[in-house]
């Protein structure tokens, strides 16, 4: 039996580019479920970015969030309303 934990990523979603200030930022949240475990899901969420650096373009993307849940639906809401707190401004 493998000690190992594996997850299975159950859905991909990706946000059109937020505009913070004159940087455009993407997101890609991945959400997962802990094999033998229903109730065991996580969200995480990527942030990607692009960057002008004279003449060149720099992408970079690292993890920037984990948010874990047992359910499909709260680990999805609970990310967007972090990222829509954080980065996006009330109109």
């Amino acid at each position: 039996m493998s000690r190992l934990v594996l997850r299975e990523v159950v859905k991909i979603i990706e946000i059109d580019p937020i505009l913070v200030g004159e940087e455009e930022i993407w997101f890609r949240i991945e959400v997962c479920r802990e094999q033998g475990n229903s109730n065991h899901f996580t969200a995480r969420t990527w942030r990607r970015e692009h960057h002008q650096i004279g003449r060149v373009l720099v992408d970079s993307s690292h993890l920037f969030e984990e948010v874990v849940g047992k359910t499909e639906k709260e680990v999805i809401d609970r990310t967007l309303q972090e990222i829509e707190t954080r980065f996006v401004k009330a109109k």
